[in-house]
């Protein structure tokens, strides 16, 4: 049992698969909460170890196989999440230098041109991932998007984040996983 850490866990995740070495990829969140609920306090690899096995015994996760176009789907939301983290930092910087003492034309130019280069590149960021899951995930989208407070960026990072978000017959259910979903992606 690993921790999907967001691109981290790829290349040894695919490693194990390509050694036919069963393996399940969980949420962190998840993980983390098995931990609390051993009384684990401690945030170090022996004890994380101890519970990811203690995880897998109990509750034997489903195994994990490749799927390219969810590592993709993936890939593109963490750049996303890159890209828009790189934009608040121009943004802030170029403020900071709006001060007469440190005013610099070249500084500046350079500063005013990037953020709109990293908000065209997101742009076309979010265009990639939302064409991606329009062709493999339509149905969730619609469904996500179905859901009152729930938009199209919402719907998309829910069904990127998660690799698919499985159509529920109680709606109550879809917002409860919406929710699972965003809280781990924000760290909550």
């Amino acid at each position: 049992v690993i921790e999907s850490t967001g691109t981290y866990h790829c290349r040894l995740a695919c490693l194990l698969y390509e050694r036919d070495i069963t393996l399940s990829v969980v949420n962190p969140l998840s993980a983390k909460r098995f931990g609390q609920a051993l009384m684990q306090r401690n945030k170090t690899d022996k004890p994380d170890s101890h519970s990811l096995m203690r995880y897998g015994q109990l509750l034997q996760p489903a195994g994990w196989k490749p799927n390219a176009q969810v590592e993709i789907q993936q890939l593109l939301q963490h750049l996303l999440s890159r890209y828009e983290k790189q934009q608040g930092v121009w943004r802030n910087q170029l403020e900071a230098i709006t001060y007469p003492a440190v005013q610099n034309r070249y500084v500046t130019a350079k500063l005013t041109v990037s953020p709109e280069q990293v908000a065209g590149d997101i742009e076309e960021i979010e265009n990639q991932l939302k064409q991606l899951i329009m062709e493999h995930e339509a149905t969730a989208y619609k469904h996500l998007q179905s859901i009152p407070g729930i938009g199209p960026k919402t719907a998309v990072t829910s069904i990127a984040v998660t690799g698919k978000i499985s159509i529920r017959r109680n709606r109550y259910v879809l917002i409860s996983d919406c929710a699972r979903v965003l809280s781990h992606r924000e760290g909550v």
